[in-house]
């Protein structure tokens, strides 16, 4: 079903294959939940989508978008805005917001996010409670552990913060030509022309320098 309510009125359809909603002013929310299957969730600056077996729900213009995954193997898709975008990555849920929006993806088990439309954009990757690898490249950087894989492509800054407990490694790869590494006893980041990553409080980090 879908439902849609506001100050004096409540729409509600039910058993509807495909549902759309949209927004026009104020701060409007969407919330999507997932089925008993696998479902997939993508959230844009401008839209929102949740589909899986027999359904799909889109959302327009809403500034705050919510999804919750309870069961199946989910999957949630971020995708960046034009402007200076923020993604913040937990084992639990991940959350990309920027000038005019903001998407939440709670409890699914692979995340992925990707900053392809412009902009100065950040993602930060925090670590579980259990044993946990987090690996960078110039262009790519993902954390996964028991239960979660969290991916991003295409931010300019990457950190990464091991703070739950666990045995934590961190694997920080650039070419070779005109980057700079550097580390001490609990941090490691490489940089780049147009990147940067960073890493804190692993137990053991490594930083290589690769063709490629």
């Amino acid at each position: 079903r879908a439902a849609m309510t506001g100050a004096g009125y409540a729409n509600e359809a039910y058993n509807f294959d495909r549902t759309r909603a949209y927004a026009t002013q104020g701060d409007d929310r969407a919330y999507f939940y997932d089925s008993l299957g696998d479902d997939v969730y993508g959230g844009w600056s401008d839209r929102a989508i949740m589909y899986g077996s027999g359904y799909r729900h889109d959302a327009f213009n809403f500034a705050r978008t919510y999804a919750f995954a309870t069961q199946g193997a989910d999957r949630a898709y971020f995708y960046d805005s034009a402007g200076d975008d923020l993604l913040v990555l937990r084992p639990e849920y991940g959350r990309l917001s920027g000038a005019g929006f903001d998407n939440y993806a709670g409890r699914f088990d692979r995340v992925y996010a990707y900053a392809t439309a412009g902009g100065n954009d950040r993602s930060i990757f925090y670590d579980s409670l259990g044993n946990d690898q987090f690996v960078a490249f110039p262009d790519v950087a993902r954390m996964s552990g028991a239960g979660f894989y969290n991916y991003a492509r295409g931010f300019k800054r990457t950190y990464a913060y091991a703070t739950g407990g666990g045995v934590d490694e961190a694997l920080l790869y650039a070419t070779a030509d005109g980057a700079q590494c550097s580390s001490g006893i609990d941090f490691a980041r490489i940089s780049g022309e147009r990147f940067y990553n960073y890493a804190k409080g692993f137990e053991s980090h490594c930083a290589f320098a690769a063709d490629g």
